[in-house]
């Protein structure tokens, strides 16, 4: 997926490259010493829950946290940061219960995949990736994260990026902004949620009085597009545009316009020529040194056994 070849593995995109602030971070023209700053300012939530069951969920948030932030660190407040999490999580009440898995009896699955997400909030970075968050859960405990994830994003002045499959319109509407990916991948529609369903509909593509924004928009990025076509008065030809052809249209679009205009203005931080202020901290490859990482790790195990 996108989120996956930006965050997890950014050695191995297939074109292209990630800007931040001016800089290549990786992709094409860039160096080891930028791949990991780009690393270390991306938190990413994976599509899994992978836990050591037997540690509770607060000793899986705190041993997070140090990896992190080691205790000599200026940057350290592994307490309050640990404490945050378990409090914006709805966690605080499980914090002394063991996280389990499918042998060890712990946490329920929704609380489970809190405590992966937690993992990533217990220390700050600029850029969250959350790939699948959805996968095992119900509507309601979707939307409850998405809540938390917007609640928090806010509080720590943080981007979050979240890929969802099939999501409900309660969880739509919490975005600020969408990309909406048509079947082949192509990016059929990128910019504030409240302008996704006009900009279709400018197209010749017909809301039904009974189906609200999300499914619209999920049918339109379908092949079941078609139902949903009507040429009259739209910008199209009488034929049912393919994702690709709706890709064109949306690179004429204003709001297209908007997003290149904006790359192209002047960068409010600039780290073409170097990266300054608190983003220097991110330039460190390990914050822990090793005998710091062997004794936290030492730690674990006799904590595991």
């Amino acid at each position: 997926s996108l989120l996956e070849k930006v965050g997890y593995s950014p050695k191995k995109l297939l074109k292209g490259q990630v800007i931040m602030n001016n800089l290549v971070c990786c992709g094409d023209g860039t160096d080891e010493t930028h791949r990991t700053l780009f690393k270390n300012m991306v938190a990413c939530v994976r599509q899994t829950d992978d836990h050591a069951g037997r540690l509770t969920v607060g000793e899986t948030l705190q041993f997070s946290n140090s990896c992190k932030f080691p205790g000599s660190s200026e940057h350290s407040s592994a307490p309050e940061m640990v404490e945050l999490a378990l409090e914006g999580l709805g966690l605080s009440h499980v914090k002394d219960t063991y996280v389990g898995n499918e042998q060890i009896r712990g946490v329920s699955g929704g609380q489970r995949r809190r405590v992966t997400l937690g993992e990533m909030t217990t220390f700050t970075t600029p850029l969250l990736l959350g790939d699948e968050i959805s996968t095992g859960l119900d509507t309601a405990s979707t939307v409850d994260i998405m809540r938390i994830l917007s609640f928090t994003a806010r509080v720590t002045n943080r981007i979050a990026v979240i890929s969802l499959l099939q999501p409900s319109p309660e969880a739509v509407a919490l975005f600020d902004e969408i990309i909406l990916l048509g079947d082949g991948g192509h990016v059929i529609y990128t910019g504030p949620t409240s302008g996704a369903s006009a900009h279709f509909e400018e197209l010749g593509f017909k809301q039904p009085d009974a189906m609200d924004d999300a499914d619209f928009l999920l049918t339109v990025a379908s092949a079941d597009r078609e139902f949903l076509y009507s040429p009259e008065g739209g910008l199209l030809s009488d034929e049912v545009p393919s994702s690709e052809s709706l890709g064109v249209e949306f690179q004429k679009s204003a709001e297209h316009v908007k997003i290149i205009n904006k790359l192209e203005s002047e960068w409010m931080h600039d780290w073409s020529a170097g990266v300054t202020g608190t983003a220097e901290y991110f330039n460190k490859q390990y914050q822990n040194s090793l005998w710091a990482s062997t004794l936290l790790n030492i730690k674990r195990a006799l904590t595991l056994w």
